[in-house]
């Protein structure tokens, strides 16, 4: 198992959203229609979707009581679960990952061997026996009926758990570790025969980025933490390298990385040959920013807020690195702080739900819930534009299968598939 990560700054890099972006001419508006779309309940959230060459994988977490998209019934205040599905949306087969405690699912992966590993959090049962009842004389009982005085309860979310599932939907195996406190498990990266978990653990009002590297066998490694009092950690990629990138936000000191402004975009770099990782942070000032996914090639996405004329303007933000921390070209786009992003070596695409005019893009619509879909080349030349109902929330891509997206708008998922 590869140790990467020991917390302590011996480079830092800073360096403000500024970089030029391509002046080229701004391709037509195609209005886009989804491939397929299922059914929301009202309480199902989708948190990862992969594609295995034949099939879409989704999982996600439901609280309702039944579902569309995964049979049987509740089983605690909320499931996980993880659907097959075909490119045209028909179910094959279902699995709920529930029990008496609370779970959700945050993420999911494909191994070489073609079972699939899937990422989430639980609670805990605690149970606690009530004193008994103050009584006088002598309490008459003919039947013998045992009271029971004992009450059982959720704690919060403060259980890893990693389940693998075989090709066909069975569990093959599932693990678990348990911290004190509660705990947010963001993405789940598979390097050779181990695990690595990232993620963000809450104690006492104050936030830390972790990492947890784990073996195949449930065996897990105690968590790393990043930061202390106020840093999360929201996705991680093995860059081309061998590097594991980590990128988050943080509102305060690293190490020698001192915070700019109220909360900056940063990024973590490190391998197995170095015992401490490069930082590197972004900012706007006066403003709160945020990385929410990286990939690979070092392509990243996430959000920017900040005050103008006494209100809150959010911007959606993708940033191409040449190298760590040095940003080739951006675009911001005024927009709900929340989309996705993803990248192969012949293209990069870029969700988002905008607030206004996408000023890229010629004959863009301005609707109510539409979102908005980017393919841009390597030097940042936007290359095609759609427009789709609902807010992007999800996405996978490969070289084979193009680009799967998936957007949420009233009672439905919508399913994008562009090649």
């Amino acid at each position: 198992m590869k140790k990467f990560l020991t917390i302590f700054t011996t480079s830092v890099l800073f360096f403000q959203s500024s970089a030029v972006v391509p002046a080229v001419a701004a391709p037509t508006t195609v209005q886009l229609k989804s491939n397929f779309q299922l059914p929301l309940s009202g309480g199902e959230q989708i948190s990862a979707v992969i594609s295995d060459g034949a099939n879409i994988l989704i999982a996600g977490t439901t609280d309702s009581k039944t579902s569309s998209l995964v049979t049987g019934e509740l089983q605690g205040n909320s499931d996980g679960f993880l659907s097959s599905l075909t490119e045209t949306g028909q179910i094959q087969w279902t699995l709920r990952l529930g029990s008496k405690v609370d779970e959700i699912v945050t993420d999911l992966v494909e191994d070489n061997d073609g079972t699939y590993w899937v990422l989430g959090a639980a609670s805990t049962l605690t149970t606690k026996t009530l004193n008994s009842p103050n009584t006088s004389g002598t309490v008459i009982n003919p039947d013998n009926v045992v009271v029971d005085r004992s009450i059982s309860s959720n704690s919060a979310l403060n259980t890893v758990k990693i389940w693998q599932v075989s090709k066909t939907g069975s569990i093959l195996n599932s693990f678990e570790s348990i911290q004190s406190t509660l705990i947010e498990p963001k993405q789940l990266l598979i390097d050779s025969a181990s695990l690595i978990i990232v993620g963000t653990i809450y104690a006492a009002n104050k936030s830390s980025g972790f990492v947890m590297s784990g073996s195949k066998t449930g065996i897990f490694q105690p968590v790393i933490k990043v930061g202390a009092t106020n840093t999360n950690l929201n996705s991680a990629a093995i860059d081309n390298s061998g590097n594991l990138v980590l990128v988050g936000s943080s509102g305060e000191t690293i190490g020698k990385s001192k915070k700019i402004s109220g909360r900056d975009a940063i990024a973590l770099k490190t391998n197995s040959s170095v015992l401490a990782p490069v930082i590197a942070r972004a900012s706007l000032k006066n403003s709160e920013r945020s990385w929410s996914h990286v990939s690979s090639d070092l392509f990243v996405s996430g959000s920017v807020s900040y005050a103008s004329k006494a209100k809150v303007k959010n911007e959606f933000v993708v940033t191409k690195f040449s190298s760590f921390g040095k940003p080739n070209w951006n675009f911001r786009f005024a927009a709900e702080k929340f989309g996705t992003s993803q990248s192969t070596k012949t293209s990069l695409w870029a969700a988002f739900t905008p607030t206004s005019s996408v000023v890229q893009l010629k004959g863009w619509q301005k609707r109510p819930q539409t979102g908005a879909i980017l393919k841009f080349d390597a030097k940042g030349k936007i290359l095609a534009g759609y427009q789709i109902s609902g807010s992007p929330t999800v996405s996978t891509i490969s070289d084979s299968n193009g680009l799967i997206l998936i957007s949420e708008s009233g009672n439905s998922f919508n399913f994008f598939l562009l090649k």
